[in-house]
């Protein structure tokens, strides 16, 4: 058995660990690694022997027993998307907001379906699932993603056996020695930050779209069911005409799209970049929002906040330079802010001028809304 040591943090060692440890689960070899979780036993699942080496290292014999499902280490949420879509949007959203993290999913798939995961994987049938679920993670734990990500091949992870949780190398080694099965191990990785010493929690994602918590690990229920509330923020720069306008046509937009929300809430907000608090939406954009055949709410004016940056899930703003404020206020939103208009173009401001104006604004909006919630999906 060969046991690496990274001594020193630097990148040049890294590398060199993650290459050791990808190369040995290429050849078929067991991986002992920390998660973010647990210590594991790593292999690659599309290999009969590395499987088969796997359950000898947690002290399973020679396999006469019926073995439960591993779990397949997804490289990325994307390759998880990709693989299992069409998804319900409850199930989308559970994954997208909980991964990579301490969150195991044991994904319900038609057998056609399932087929299909195996094949693009190359993972024989009863290694990753039960012929009813797929259980898949993505690992946030620095050093186990980027080996998983290295290797290039479906990696399974399972737990060190013992009803103890190792939380270092040491104490792995002498639960895998007390089970019989130290002497299938070919490297110990240890690097990175020291597992938390809690299981993964368990979601179910059902067939009729729904979900459920099995097991409560290191992610409360209450988190797994605070991450169903979405929030949209539209931003202009005095928060009376156009980020209320689209905000109002926004809400009637997806309260009539409310059955393909799937069990998702959505809270829709505004907010000015140069907005002084309190003042009403102006009588004209409340009424070209009517002309719609739409309500506009009792209106409050808000200046933009980190907070509110930080508290929604998409951002869209009237103009670049709308997008630009909500970027220099909180570099972290980039990649979530974008200008209303796909192609980048500003949402004139209609302060001050005629009702057709306004109306011809509305339409506009609607347009662009309707547009961003289909391409999103929501």
């Amino acid at each position: 058995m060969a046991i690496r040591t990274a001594e020193s943090r630097s990148s040049g060692d890294r590398a060199a660990l993650v290459q050791e440890a990808a190369g040995v689960l290429r050849r078929e070899g067991v991986v002992l690694l920390p998660t973010e979780t647990v210590w594991g036993l790593a292999a690659d699942a599309s290999s009969v022997a590395a499987v088969h080496r796997l359950w000898q290292a947690r002290g399973s014999g020679s396999g006469g027993e019926r073995r439960t499902p591993l779990a397949w280490h997804a490289p990325s949420t994307r390759r998880v998307l990709e693989l299992l879509a069409p998804l319900a949007p409850v199930h989308r959203r559970l994954i997208e907001k909980l991964t990579p993290g301490p969150v195991m999913f044991a994904a319900a798939l038609a057998a056609e379906k399932l087929a299909a995961v195996r094949d693009a994987l190359g993972v024989p049938p009863g290694v990753l699932d039960d012929g009813r679920e797929l259980l898949v993670r993505v690992s946030s734990h620095p050093v186990a993603s980027a080996i998983i990500e290295r290797c290039g091949k479906p990696v399974v992870v399972a737990g060190v056996p013992g009803k103890a949780q190792a939380r270092t190398a040491e104490e792995a080694m002498a639960l895998l020695e007390k089970s019989g099965g130290a002497s299938s191990i070919d490297l110990v990785v240890s690097d990175g930050p020291a597992p938390m010493g809690k299981q993964s929690t368990l979601i179910r994602l059902a067939p009729d779209g729904s979900y459920a918590v099995v097991r409560v690990g290191a992610v409360e229920e209450r988190l797994v069911r605070k991450q169903l509330a979405r929030t949209m923020l539209f931003v202009c720069t005095g928060n009376t005409c156009r980020s209320p306008m689209a905000a109002a046509i926004a809400r009637e937009l997806l309260a009539r799209r409310q059955g393909a929300a799937g069990g998702l809430t959505t809270t829709v907000r505004s907010a000015g970049t140069w907005a002084s608090p309190g003042a009403s939406a102006t009588p004209e954009a409340a009424l070209a929002v009517e002309k719609l055949g739409m309500k506009m709410p009792a209106h409050s004016s808000s200046p933009l906040t980190r907070e509110m940056i930080n508290e929604s899930d998409v951002i869209f703003a009237m103009s670049a330079s709308h997008a630009q404020a909500v970027r220099d206020m909180e570099p972290g939103a980039a990649e979530r802010t974008f200008t209303l208009d796909p192609g980048g173009a500003e949402i004139p401001d209609p302060l001050g001028q005629s009702q057709a104006v306004y109306d011809a604004t509305a339409r506009r909006l609607q347009e662009l809304i309707t547009r961003r919630l289909d391409e999103m999906g929501w």
